[in-house]
């Protein structure tokens, strides 16, 4: 904001930059919780190592909660003065 930028900018800035975590996080997360339970089929009688449904809705919830933790406290942080924010950091 000192230098131009506007509380819907800054926004969806931290909103965008928790986010690239969030789907890093999912990059990384996604092949090792396929191989973990390619590792867990022999020990589970029944345990399906690719079940799209359960992979796509932990995704989802992950993703959403990623996007709530990014959200709220850029919308928080959206309407601080500058200076205030200068003075308490």
């Amino acid at each position: 904001m000192a230098v131009g930028a506007r509380g819907g900018q800054i926004s969806a800035r931290m909103v965008r930059e928790g986010m690239a975590w969030v789907l890093a996080g999912a990059a990384v997360g996604l092949p090792a919780a396929m191989a973990a339970t390619l590792a867990m089929q022999e020990g589970i009688p029944g345990a399906k190592p690719y079940d799209a449904w359960v992979l796509g809705a932990t995704l989802g919830i992950l993703c959403g909660a990623g996007l709530l933790a990014s959200y709220l406290p850029a919308r928080r942080a959206a309407p601080v003065e500058p200076m205030a924010a200068l003075r308490c950091g």
